[in-house]
């Protein structure tokens, strides 16, 4: 299981930055839960803003509450993110690799200053924009396995009554080194 910790932009274009609630609730309860999952090998995902901006604001609740989800964390395995999304598919297709190449490694270093430690660069998050032409962006970046929705694949028939969502699967070509996981809806929901 993933647990995805995100939140809309928190840094204004003019740098102001404000925690709303929900995000503060966000954190909160994402901390409770990997506390409550215990040994259950539960991955996470966190947006670098979140972390970054809560610390930047000032607001002690905020604080208060990223130190309790980092915390939770502990030694769980902590997928990569950029800085921000970024729309992989649209830049992709529009060459635009600068914005892409800018805010991974600032992610990294945001969750790496966080954590102590790097985050797992093999993985890449559940992105919705996600396309084919993105995919090459992401293997050239060290991606070796993609976290994908089931809008994101094509039905395969010779998989017969399997919906390919117990199994690892090849992205791209064959020989792409690219595998995907899908998201499980029930154990997502749960």
């Amino acid at each position: 299981p993933i647990l995805s910790v995100v939140a809309p932009p928190l840094v204004s274009p003019e740098g102001a930055v404000a925690i709303p609630d929900a995000t503060g609730a966000g954190l909160a309860a994402a901390a409770s839960l990997l506390d409550a999952a215990g040994d259950v090998p539960v991955t996470v995902h966190l947006d670098p803003e979140i972390i970054t901006a809560t610390r930047d604001s000032g607001d002690p609740a905020a604080g208060s509450q990223l130190t309790s989800l980092l915390s939770a964390v502990g030694a769980k395995p902590v997928l990569r993110s950029s800085w921000v999304p970024v729309d992989l598919e649209s830049c992709a297709a529009s060459g635009s690799v600068a914005s892409f190449q800018a805010s991974l490694p600032a992610g990294e270093k945001a969750l790496a200053d966080a954590l102590g430690r790097a985050p797992d660069g093999n993985i890449w998050p559940p992105d919705p924009t996600l396309g084919p032409q993105g995919i090459g962006w992401l293997r050239s970046s060290g991606v070796r396995h993609l976290v994908l929705d089931s809008d994101q694949v094509a039905d395969a028939k010779e998989l017969g009554d399997d919906a390919g969502t117990t199994q690892r699967f090849r992205v791209d070509a064959a020989d792409s080194g690219l595998d995907g996981l899908v998201v499980d809806p029930v154990v997502d929901d749960r």
